[in-house]
Order: C-alpha cells, then sequence, then structure tokens
C-alpha cells in the first residue's frame, strides 16, 4: 500500500488528479456511515474457525448497490482469514450466500470454490436463475459452481433455468412405490 501511494504522489498535475479522483470513487462506499458502525468494533474472521463467533451479514435492498465493494471486500476478507488458519477438516465455516448475484462478477467466489474446500470453507450459493449464476460468473458461464455442487432446483419461473434442469435430469421417468 505504501509503495502505491508513492507512486500516486509521485505523477504529476492532471494524471495525479485523475488517479486520486478514481481512487475516491472506488472507496467512497467504506466511508459511509452503515460501514463505520458495523466495523467500529474488533472482529476477526479467524474466529469463525473456532467456533465462537457467527457472521450475519445483513445489507437491505437499497443498500446494496452502494455496498458491493465493501461486501466483496469483507467476504474476500473471511475466505482468505480463515484459509489463512490452515487446512482442517474438523472445523468447518460454512458461508450462505443468498442473494449473491447483486454483486455481479466475485471472482474471489469462484477462487474459493475450487481452492479453500480443504480449509474447511464450505459454500451455499442462492441463485434466482440460471441467467444470474451465468452474471457471476461471465467467464466460465457458472461451470466451476456447477460441477462443484449438489445443485437444488425449486419452483423453477424461467426458460432458461427449466431447460438446464431438463438437459440434466435426461428423459428418464422413475417411479417410487412407497409403502402404505
Amino acid at each position: 500500500v505504501g509503495a502505491l501511494a508513492r507512486r500516486v504522489l509521485n505523477q504529476m498535475g492532471e494524471e495525479k488528479a485523475s488517479v486520486r479522483s478514481t481512487a475516491l470513487t472506488h472507496l467512497s462506499a467504506f466511508n459511509t456511515a452503515a460501514v463505520m458502525d458495523a466495523t467500529k468494533d474488533g472482529f476477526d474472521p479467524k474466529e469463525l474457525r473456532t467456533g465462537i463467533a457467527t457472521l450475519f451479514l445483513v445489507v437491505p435492498p437499497p443498500a446494496i448497490d452502494t455496498l458491493k465493494p465493501v461486501l466483496r471486500a469483507l467476504l474476500t476478507c473471511v475466505m482468505r482469514r480463515c484459509a489463512d488458519a490452515g487446512p482442517t477438516h474438523t472445523k468447518t465455516v460454512t458461508l450462505i450466500l443468498d442473494e449473491i448475484a447483486a454483486l455481479k462478477k466475485f471472482e474471489e467466489a469462484e477462487k474459493a470454490l475450487t481452492g479453500f474446500r480443504k480449509f474447511g470453507l464450505r459454500f451455499l450459493f442462492l441463485y434466482q436463475s440460471v441467467d444470474q449464476l451465468k452474471e457471476s460468473f461471465p467467464e466460465t458461464e457458472g461451470n466451476v459452481l456447477l460441477a462443484n455442487s449438489t445443485q437444488v432446483y425449486m419452483a423453477v419461473q424461467d426458460f432458461k433455468t427449466a431447460e438446464l434442469v431438463c438437459k440434466m435430469v435426461g428423459r428418464t421417468t422413475l417411479t417410487v412405490a412407497k409403502p402404505n
């Protein structure tokens, strides 16, 4: 951080003003009253691995757009700090991420899916449709998530999702007789 700050300070004129303006724009979400209140007490995400802490992030829908950078940074911090505690098979941390599609592209989630399982991280991603999934993982179209998960579909309301479910299930119908 110090090296980057020195580089910005060494820039001249309009370039310096442009870099400063861009940085302030991207960091403005961290300077809101909601973030200040939520982060005034100390919290180490490693505490999630000990079982003595539970973290709930509840964001009102109107605030999601404003707080996207904060949510991405916080979730990334939680995932990395839990991984810093080292591999484990006994202490797991489950991240239940409802409405995760609101964050749009979230690269750290994909990295965590493929590399953080050995660190005791488990994920439950909740999407409303296949389109939301593809928005969150545009390069892979959600294939990493679909290949590494148990999938549950309920009350499918859009054609693309219904089509995907039909392709995965196939044409076979199983009839199971229930004992009386």
